[in-house]
């Protein structure tokens, strides 16, 4: 009689989003992903979320108001639990030293509330630089830090730099494991213990039959192009300009939200260019599907070129004909993607992908089997259960 397949206890550490952030963002980012991917496994005795650090005081009136953290259901065998750290500090320290003093001591106390909920030996998967940097992690069976972004030059996290920096000097040292989403991010952490490249996934099961696209897709003259994602300093004006100026009679979307007085709102007054804000994640994925170029005009930056767009395996596994700038994470996916090195070409990049025309459908499925987030899990597990036991 075979033997059965060992369970394990499995602690996933979100960051900078928490579990509510997820779930109003569809649910689609990477540690959503993780999550849905573990609460459906049958091999997965406990699985415990953990939020970022939050302060007593804003924890308290977010669930004084109604916006607690919604519940995580299991799917699989296993029991899933929501843990939520809690700090003193209303807001987190710029100051290096106090931030990697409160969150080892938010270590500490994350150890021992997980200790009473009796997991053994778990894997600990955390998104969380600080985390990963400056906890000890040492009462875990194995962890590994999930490297979404190179936070040391992302825009949000500017007064944090220096901690970010300090954090990966801190996992160099300690030889914490490391997986990353491209290339350009393990060469800027630089980790001494084990590491690779894990780029993003899809979910097969949004995009093998996709919904119909938005009511109002409808009504736009062709051809299509669509951008999906947020509006901010990663799109390059000059690129989406030679786009509009080579099709003004056709329809350029950007679906998502955009900021006034942002650099891109003089593009988006244009009368061929629609800036929409989809309702929820099935217009998204319909909005896609129905693209005659689908396309990712972004800036050169230390930040855009350290990504892995995880829109583009959208686009992608909607079989969509794509134009891209050429940045590192956009290469190697597939070589339909149409890759453009000046701004002033993307134009031209976008009239030789809609030439191109979709994948047929035996190409797409192909590209949603190989991207599946289920086997970019599989490959994430694989590393953990070889730190807990070097013999497999």
């Amino acid at each position: 009689m075979p033997s059965a397949t060992p369970r394990e206890d499995l602690i996933v550490s979100l960051w900078p989003e928490s579990w509510s952030d997820l779930v109003r963002a569809g649910s689609a980012r990477p540690p959503a992903r993780l999550v849905a991917s573990l609460r459906e496994a049958e091999d997965v005795n406990a699985l415990v979320t953990v939020n970022p650090p939050r302060s007593w005081v804003g924890r308290t009136v977010k669930r004084t108001v109604g916006r607690g953290e919604p519940t995580i259901t299991s799917d699989g065998a296993g029991s899933v639990r929501l843990v939520e750290p809690v700090t003193l500090r209303r807001r987190r320290p710029t100051e290096v030293a106090k931030l990697q003093r409160s969150i080892a001591a938010v270590g500490r106390r994350l150890q021992r509330q997980l200790q009473r909920l009796s997991v053994a030996d778990p894997a600990f998967i955390t998104f969380n630089p600080f985390v990963a940097g400056f906890c000890d992690l040492s009462w875990t069976g194995s962890s590994v830090y999930y490297a979404r972004d190179d936070w040391t030059v992302h825009p949000d996290q500017q007064p944090w730099w220096e901690a970010h920096e300090l954090a990966y000097r801190c996992m160099r040292e300690r030889a914490v494991p490391v997986v990353a989403v491209s290339r350009a991010i393990l060469e800027r952490i630089q980790p001494e213990g084990p590491s690779f490249v894990l780029p993003n996934g899809i979910d097969a099961d949004e995009w093998l039959v996709p919904p119909p696209p938005p009511k109002w897709v409808d009504d736009l003259p062709r051809p299509l192009f669509v951008y999906v994602g947020m509006l901010d300093g990663r799109l390059d004006p000059l690129a989406l300009e030679a786009l509009t100026a080579r099709y003004p009679a056709g329809s350029v979307v950007l679906a998502g939200p955009l900021l006034a007085g942002h650099q891109l709102a003089e593009i988006a007054q244009r009368p061929n260019v629609h800036v929409v804000r989809p309702e929820d994640r099935p217009a998204v994925v319909g909005l896609i599907s129905t693209a005659d170029v689908c396309i990712v005009p972004h800036r050169r930056t230390p930040l855009t070129e350290a990504m892995n767009p995880l829109k583009l395996y959208e686009y992608l596994a909607a079989g969509r004909p794509t134009a891209s700038v050429d940045l590192e994470g956009c290469r190697d996916i597939d070589p339909s993607v149409v890759l453009c090195a000046e701004s002033a070409d993307f134009g031209a990049a976008a009239e030789a992908a809609l030439d191109a025309g979709p994948m047929d459908e035996g190409t797409r499925r192909s590209f949603i089997d190989r991207n599946r987030w289920i086997r970019r899990h599989e490959q994430l597990r694989a590393m953990l259960r070889e730190q807990a036991d070097p013999a497999r």
